[in-house]
C-alpha cells in the first residue's frame, strides 16, 4: 500500500463520522501493522477497553521510562487483570541512560531545559521510535479539546517524525464524556486523576493542574 497525501485524505473522509469502536475496526480491517501506545491515562484506558472488548488485533505497548509514578504501575497491573490483552513493555537503552545519569546526576532535568529534553529523548522518544519503526498505524489518545494546537489537527494524520499514520479514535470526545465511560464500565484508572492530574507521565515532569488552568499545563 502506497501511503501518500491522497490516502491520508481518503482515510480522513471515510472515518470522520465513525464512533471510536467503528473507527478502530475500520483500520484493523485495512492495515496489519497497528500499534497502540498507552501511558495509562483515562483516554488510553478507554481505548484499551475498546480493544479488549472487541478483541481487536492491535499490538499494545507502553514505555517504562524508569521514572513513572507507583500508581501508574498499579493501574498497569489492574488493566492486565481486567482485560484479556497483552501489553509489551519497552525500556530505554540502559547504557545511554546510565551514561547520562552518571555524567549529570539523577536530577539533572531540574538544572536545564537541554538536560530535560535529553532525558525525554533517551527515556521516551527513542524507545517510541523502536516500537513504531515496523508499524503502519499508530493509535494515540489525543483529543481536540486538550489544547488549541491539537484542535487544529485531524483525527488521521501523517506523523513525519516516525513515518507512520497516527490516528486518534477519541479525537472528537470531551474529557467529561470519557470520564463517564470510565465510570460506567468500571475501567481501571490512575488514582492521580482524582488528585488533579490531567495527564500523567514521568513523576519528575508531571504535576496536578490548578483549577481553570489549561489541561496540558501539567
Amino acid at each position: 500500500m502506497i501511503i501518500d497525501k491522497h490516502l491520508i485524505l481518503q482515510l480522513q473522509e471515510e472515518t470522520q463520522s465513525l464512533h471510536p469502536a467503528s473507527f478502530l475496526q475500520y483500520f484493523v480491517e485495512r492495515f496489519e501493522q497497528i500499534c497502540f501506545t498507552t501511558s495509562f491515562g483515562i483516554e488510553d484506558q478507554w481505548i484499551t477497553h475498546l480493544i479488549g472488548q472487541h478483541q481487536l488485533p492491535v499490538k499494545i505497548a507502553t514505555i517504562d521510562t524508569g521514572r513513572l509514578f507507583e500508581s501508574t504501575y498499579s493501574v498497569y497491573q489492574k488493566t492486565l487483570e481486567t482485560y484479556s490483552v497483552q501489553i509489551e513493555t519497552i525500556m530505554p537503552d540502559s547504557a545511554a541512560v546510565t551514561e547520562f545519569t552518571s555524567k549529570h546526576g539523577p536530577n539533572a532535568i531540574y538544572e536545564s531545559t537541554q538536560h530535560r529534553k535529553t532525558c525525554c529523548t533517551l527515556r521516551k522518544l527513542n524507545p517510541l521510535g523502536r516500537i513504531l519503526s515496523p508499524m503502519q498505524i499508530w493509535i494515540v489518545g489525543l483529543r481536540a479539546d486538550q489544547s488549541s494546537s491539537r484542535a487544529a489537527m485531524n483525527r488521521v494524520v501523517w506523523d513525519e517524525r516516525y513515518q507512520v499514520i497516527k490516528i486518534s479514535p477519541l479525537f472528537n470526545m470531551t474529557r467529561d464524556e470519557i470520564w463517564r465511560k470510565i465510570q460506567q464500565y468500571k475501567v481501571p484508572y490512575n488514582e492521580l486523576h482524582d488528585q488533579g492530574f490531567m495527564s500523567i507521565g514521568c513523576a519528575p515532569c508531571t504535576r496536578a493542574v490548578l483549577p481553570g488552568a489549561p489541561e496540558r499545563s501539567g
